[in-house]
């Protein structure tokens, strides 16, 4: 991609990054996206030699998945943290290490045809997968999960994004 034609509205800053807090960092850049989509800008058409109302929309970002967990305040750490697969995960710990691991927890995403659902050598040992992928919530699923949550932002609880703003519990990693 030629200079030009990139366009970067913010960097997060490498070990001065704001942690818990991003969404006071980001306020700016949002509350400009919402001029920019409701009221749009004035902008001059070159090739009609008139002037129009520009809106802008951002569609998506591309960050690495410890950046995707700030910004979507999923946790990107522990046995809960894809995204995808949510509470229906079958990541497992790895024995000496206690880590969490994700290695073929994904195959079942895979069409029930597709060869690798049927392969014991190049995943785990032994193991076949004919899951089907976990379903899928929608808006309104997703809506009353998080009715009841009673989590609270960062800038409300006073937190500065180094400490927890909650104790860790049963339903969280």
């Amino acid at each position: 991609m030629r200079r030009g034609f990139l366009f970067l509205s913010i960097l997060v800053p490498g070990p001065e990054h704001p942690k818990r807090s991003i969404d006071i960092f980001l306020q700016p850049l949002i509350y400009e996206l919402q001029m920019l989509w409701e009221h749009g800008v004035e902008a001059y058409d070159v090739s009609r030699h008139q002037n129009f109302m520009m809106r802008a929309v951002l569609m998506w970002t591309i960050s690495d998945f410890s950046v995707y967990g700030m910004l979507s305040g999923w946790t990107t750490h522990g046995r809960l943290s894809c995204p995808y697969c949510q509470d229906n995960t079958n990541a497992f710990q790895l024995r000496n290490e206690r880590k969490s691991c994700w290695f073929d927890c994904h195959r079942r995403f895979l069409p029930s045809e597709h060869p690798y659902c049927r392969s014991r050598i190049l995943f785990r040992k032994n193991k076949k997968v004919f899951d089907g992928p976990p379903p899928e919530i929608d808006g309104c699923g997703l809506l009353e999960q998080l009715r009841d949550f009673g989590a609270e932002r960062t800038s409300y609880c006073g937190g500065n994004g180094d400490e927890p703003v909650y104790r860790a519990g049963e339903v969280h990693n």
